[in-house]
């Protein structure tokens, strides 16, 4: 058996920003040492791809320099990037025959062929409804958004040891602090990304994600509406929301509050959307993420809405965090990634 590394960097790359953290494992412990956010200055990323690979090697290249460490690492893809199913196969089929079988057959399970993507798959466990038969779960991620990363980091001198979700990086996370496996079959969580542009609606049941939903909101709608009340550039009006005192400022109040309103009616809409139409699933923990979770009071207003109880997601409560000066929710994913390889 493999022996487990102790120490590993977890590399979370966004729209306007790439997040590093080294992460160390000592026994059960595990901490995160160094973190470091590297700004882009162009224009990168575009829903999750890069503009050019090449000028993301570049920048990769650069942030890991500020960093310094370790030249392997544990990436991520967008959690919209990744499609899974549950399937029921005949349980006599078992490793290379099961996954040749079932990429054969890849179509009949997600919209894609198996030329498109990259497919992985691990039974669950027996079949409740079908004898003699496994329940096997199959995530396939789609190829564009690993191969960019892989050649990305290529030409920044890194070697990428594991592509994770996400999505899949906040549930590593959050297992450190919750114990999952008291859930029964239909126990689901319900995940909230909130992302620059938009706003990731998952729900994830077992291993897989048996729902999810983009929103048409993200953290720039409110430096839109700043932009807009105090008549100023996008980039000045970014400049107030990260320096904003909101209590102080009537205008940034309440550009603040319509923010957290469309951004409630939005989770709202995606929540009526799924709940009403599977009561079987018992929605047990609603997570929250992302730079619209950091808005103050969003998380208190989403809660009243929904009746019920919403975490923002703070490594600081599932690791120790030792880097002082840097918000460490900003740094979930990277945080959950570094621990993924040391698992």
């Amino acid at each position: 058996m493999a022996r487990r590394p102790n120490k590993a960097v977890g590399i979370d790359i966004g729209t306007t920003s790439i997040r590093i953290v080294e992460g160390n494992r000592r026994g059960t412990d595990f901490s995160i040492d160094r973190a470091y956010e590297y700004m882009f200055n162009e224009e990168v990323m575009r829903d999750g791809l890069p503009e050019e690979v090449d000028v993301l090697g570049i920048h990769l290249q650069r942030a890991m320099k500020q960093l310094g460490g370790s030249k392997e690492v544990t990436m991520s893809v967008p959690s919209t990037a990744i499609m899974t199913y549950n399937a029921v196969i005949d349980e006599n089929l078992k490793g290379d025959e099961l996954f040749t079988t079932l990429e054969a057959n890849l179509g009949q399970y997600i919209p894609f062929s198996a030329d498109e993507v990259m497919m992985d798959c691990q039974i669950i466990g027996s079949s409740i409804e079908e004898e003699y038969k496994n329940e096997v779960l199959i995530v396939a991620a789609e190829k564009e958004f690993v191969n960019s990363r892989s050649l990305s980091s290529e030409i920044a001198g890194l070697e990428v040891k594991i592509v994770d979700a996400d999505i899949y990086a906040l549930t590593t996370l959050l297992g450190l602090k919750y114990d999952f496996s008291n859930f029964i079959k239909q126990d689901a969580i319900v995940y909230i990304e909130s992302g620059v542009f938009r706003t990731g609606f998952f729900i994830l049941k077992g291993d897989g994600t048996i729902y999810a939903r983009e929103m048409p909101i993200g953290g720039d709608r409110l430096t839109e509406m700043i932009s807009d009340e105090l008549d100023i550039s996008m980039d000045d009006a970014e400049i107030q929301k990260l320096n904003a005192d909101w209590e102080s400022n009537p205008i940034l109040a309440k550009c603040k509050e319509a923010f957290i309103e469309e951004m409630v009616i939005q989770v709202q809409s995606a929540m009526h959307a799924y709940v009403p139409n599977n009561p079987q699933v018992s929605l047990k923990q609603i997570f929250v993420t992302g730079g619209g979770a950091l808005v103050p009071g969003f998380v208190e207003a989403l809660s009243g809405s929904l009746d019920r109880a919403v975490e923002r997601i703070n490594p600081s409560d599932m690791v120790q965090f030792n880097v002082p000066g840097v918000q460490a929710e900003k740094f979930a994913i990277a945080c959950g990634l570094a621990v993924r390889s040391m698992l």
